[in-house]
């Protein structure tokens, strides 16, 4: 057991294996107390100024390990460490203001590690960090009684491992309390605190007139309750990212997240909580069948529910999720992310940019104006485009395309391919040289391939309606399987346009533009301005109407094609493999084709 007293500036102090004794009134000093149960003074002096004490600290810059055994540290020194090893130890930081200047105190920028113990921790000093280490540690944080100066302020204080108490005075504010690891009990009477229990099942106690605190809880910390929860206090969950759901308990609130919950104590008589994340509503065993989210909800899930649900959202980024019915989940106004489970589900996604996921079943996907990106999963699933810039991420076999405008371009990129709707875009990711099955904004469905920029080529059926004008962005048509009688008008596209074996109604429109009338009694139909034109396969029983101008017939006996000038003008539909025909019906007068001559009947 050794008494020791430094006084010289940058020492090394070395204590004893036994219960020492040491003072220190230098700066820079390294004080190693070894083993024993050591009382270690790190030190200021004092004098009498008028009716106060002015404390002037001569310890600064220390650096003090009590080592092992039950220790007594005091410092009264600023920007020094402090370690209590391994014990029970006593540590005490102490802020005072100096003899030369009331505005600087003592205790500051100081760090404490009790390490290993149950360990005993006061502090008056501030802008300091107090780490508890292991054990159950009590820590205490005080300010000074008249809140001069900074005492017990801006801290730093984490309990570490163990079941600890931390205990905040009413003035000690701007401080940040870490519970740790352990139950542990934390107490705040300050405001403008921040607190985390951690993990463990911890006990949090604000004062009645503590204000703007916030809780931190994060998933996996442990069935925390909380006393004195006020208007101005926040929980936040998950750094305000989180998800939760929340239900009353007589006057409590509770607060689930994941598998831990909060209870806040008296929280149903707190006329507005401030909970900071996103709003969760578990709806699978709601025993309605429609659910409009409240205002606050942000999250609804109904993802074990077996029957059908109707669910709306509001004006949130909200997250819905179906069941295993056939389900309606509608966004709202918010930029939602719908997912519909199982089941043939209809997803609408409404205003924002949303995020639709079908699931399996054969679902439908409605992302609404906005840029929304909709992905079908399992199931023949049926993708509508209402405005915006969407993006279809898994067309496959068997889906459909429901297209609410004409589409104006159809152009590749890379593997996709992009459709230009009025103002906006659909891509269909991976959709070059698929077969496109696509439904128009009158209800006519048909199938589209498009291999490369402007060549975008349509398959008619009988399914297909007429009469109808081709979409701007439609280059080519084959309707040479269809039966039934087609009416069709092209673009200002040069159009390729195969009828079947119906009686069709051809107009080509603008642009050079190639057509087929296949077999059929047709009828071809062009006006002057059209563009140079070409029939194949003319028939004896096709008609050929034209407007805008005189027509002029002549044939050319080594191409072996008939065409007809329309006017001055450049115009003129060529008729070209034509075969046997021989009679060539034009408007109301019919050309007859002899002996490599063409003449007027």
């Amino acid at each position: 057991m050794s008494t020791i007293t430094n006084e010289n500036y940058a020492q090394l102090v070395q204590g004893t294996k036994y219960a020492d004794t040491i003072s220190n009134n230098a700066f820079r000093v390294t004080i190693s107390a070894d083993a024993g149960d050591d009382d270690i003074w790190n030190g200021s002096s004092y004098k009498k100024s008028g009716s106060e004490y002015l404390w002037h600290s001569v310890g600064h810059f220390a650096s003090i390990n009590g080592g092992a055994g039950n220790d007594t540290i005091s410092n009264y020194s600023s920007d020094s460490t402090l370690r209590g090893g391994n014990g029970n130890d006593s540590i005490v930081n102490s802020g005072y203001p100096y003899i030369d200047n009331h505005g600087i105190y003592t205790g500051i920028g100081v760090l404490i590690d009790g390490g290993k113990g149950n360990d005993t921790i006061e502090n008056n000093g501030a802008n300091s960090t107090i780490l508890g280490g292991a054990g159950n540690d009590s820590i205490r944080n005080y300010s000074r009684f008249d809140n001069k100066g900074d005492f017990g302020k801006s801290m730093l204080i984490n309990g570490g491992t163990g079941n600890d108490t931390i205990w905040n005075s009413d003035l000690s504010s701007n401080c940040t309390f870490l519970g740790g690891a352990g139950n542990d009990h934390i107490e705040n009477n300050a405001s403008n605190v921040t607190i985390a229990g951690g993990t463990g099942n911890d006990t949090i106690t604000l004062a009645s007139d503590a204000s703007s605190n916030v809780i931190n809880y994060t998933s996996g910390d442990g069935n925390d309750k909380i006393y004195g929860f006020n208007g101005s206090s926040v929980l936040r969950i998950g750094d305000g990212k989180g998800t939760y759901s929340t239900t009353e308990s007589g006057d409590n609130i509770i607060v689930t997240v994941g598998k831990g919950k909060i209870t806040i104590v008296g929280g149903a008589d707190v006329d507005e909580l401030h909970i900071d994340g996103a709003l969760v509503s578990n709806v699978a065993k709601s025993t309605t069948a429609k659910v409009t989210a409240d205002p606050e909800i942000k999250f609804i899930t109904a993802a074990k529910r077996s029957n059908a649900i109707n669910i709306t959202g509001n004006k949130l980024a909200n997250s819905i999720v179906g069941g295993n019915g056939t389900d309606i989940l509608s966004g709202g106004y918010g930029t939602d992310t719908l997912s519909g489970g199982k089941g043939n589900d209809s997803l609408s996604g409404g205003k924002g940019s949303d995020k639709l996921l079908g699931g399996d079943g054969a679902d439908t996907l409605n992302g609404g104006t906005g840029n929304d990106t909709l992905t079908g999963g399992k199931g023949a699933d049926v993708f509508v485009y209402s405005g915006g810039n969407d993006i279809i991420t898994d067309y496959a076999t068997g889906d459909k395309i429901s297209v609410g405008g004409a589409i104006s371009k159809a152009t590749v990129s890379g593997k996709n391919v992009v459709f230009t709707v009025g103002t906006g875009s659909l891509t269909v990711k991976n959709g070059k040289n698929k077969k496109l099955a696509l439904t128009d904004s009158a209800g006519k469905s048909y199938t589209a391939v498009v291999s490369a920029s402007n060549a975008m080529k349509v398959t008619l059926t009988d399914t297909y309606t007429s009469p109808a004008t081709l979409d701007a962005g439609i280059k080519t048509v084959d309707a040479s399987s269809r039966k039934k009688a087609l009416n069709l008008t092209g673009n200002s596209l040069a159009n390729s346009i195969k009828g079947g074996s119906g009686n069709d109604t051809l107009t080509g429109g603008k642009g050079n533009d190639s057509l087929w009338g296949n077999g059929g009694n047709d009828t071809f139909i062009y006006s002057s301005g059209d563009g140079k034109d070409v029939i194949y396969g003319f028939g004896n029983n096709d008609l050929l109407q034209i407007t805008g101008g005189t027509v002029t017939a002549s044939y050319n006996s080594s191409k072996k094609e008939v065409a007809f000038k329309v006017g001055s003008t450049a115009d003129a539909i060529t008729l070209k493999s034509f075969g046997t025909t021989t009679t060539f019906h034009v408007n109301s007068t019919t050309y007859q084709l002899s002996g490599g001559k063409l003449t007027q009947k």
